[in-house]
């Protein structure tokens, strides 16, 4: 039988680099800490990402404008300004998309935490 730590995937940040915030407070409070801020910029950051993704398409669509000449400079540009139309969109927070995102990492690192506490004091992580 092999056990619960050897078949763990290695590709999960050890829990020394990313610490919960040990006062309980919840997320999103008024003093956030650094793994809170972190997380919440990680999760603002995928949402970005998740828009421009979406409205890239919409602006391939258009037709070039001659003000600007067209070309490389142009096309290059124009995705340079869906990224930060995606980053403006995604800091504003009408979407939601960060804080679910956020909500899901927070989850996903206690539940890292309590598996490693449980693996420490020589107990089978969710049993009961």
């Amino acid at each position: 039988m092999t056990t619960l730590s050897a078949s763990l995937p290695n590709a999960l940040p050890p829990l020394t680099t990313l610490q919960t915030p040990a006062s309980g407070s919840p997320a999103g409070s008024a003093d956030p800490s650094r793994f809170d801020a972190e997380a919440r910029a990680k999760a603002e950051e995928f949402e970005a990402n998740f828009l421009s993704a979406l409205l890239r398409p919409v602006f391939e669509g258009l037709a070039k404008d001659s003000t600007f000449g067209g070309g490389f400079a142009e096309e290059t540009w124009s995705g340079l300004l869906t990224d930060e139309y995606a980053r403006s969109i995604a800091s504003s927070n009408s979407l939601g998309i960060a804080d679910q995102v956020y909500r899901q990492i927070i989850n996903v690192q206690e539940a890292a935490q309590d598996t490693t506490a449980a693996i420490s004091q020589g107990r089978q992580p969710y049993s009961s």
